[in-house]
């Protein structure tokens, strides 16, 4: 999976499966796609709410991990609600699974202070 800022064909931005970078997803929206990372319930995928902004809240979740690519719908998509759209600020959005990520994927836990969150 690819996480980058720079050109995705930049070699240095590859993060190959196996390689401890699992659950670095792929988001797909509406024609867009963007990265997102799998939350430690492995059921939800922190990403970026401007993926959303085109209305649409049907997603898909690409996995690559040493089992395999899979793919999972999203049942449900919340945005920040302090989101703003215009510059760009608290752009973060939870994706809620369908059903659970492969366990092979990476879990992600969340920091707030210097202590685990979730």
């Amino acid at each position: 999976m690819v996480s980058t800022v720079t050109s995705y064909t930049d070699t240095r931005n590859r993060a190959y499966t196996g390689e401890g970078y699992d659950g670095v997803v792929r988001v797909s929206v509406a024609g867009y796609y963007g990265t997102g990372v799998l939350l430690y319930d492995g059921r939800a995928i922190l990403t970026a709410a401007h993926l959303f902004s085109h209305g649409s809240t049907e997603a898909n979740v690409y996995f690559e991990t040493i089992a395999g690519i899979q793919t999972i719908a999203a049942s449900k998509v919340s945005v920040l609600s302090s989101y703003d759209a215009l510059n760009t600020n608290n752009d973060l959005a939870l994706v809620w699974l369908g059903s659970s990520a492969p366990t092979a994927a990476e879990r992600y836990a969340l920091y707030r202070d210097g202590n685990e969150i979730g």
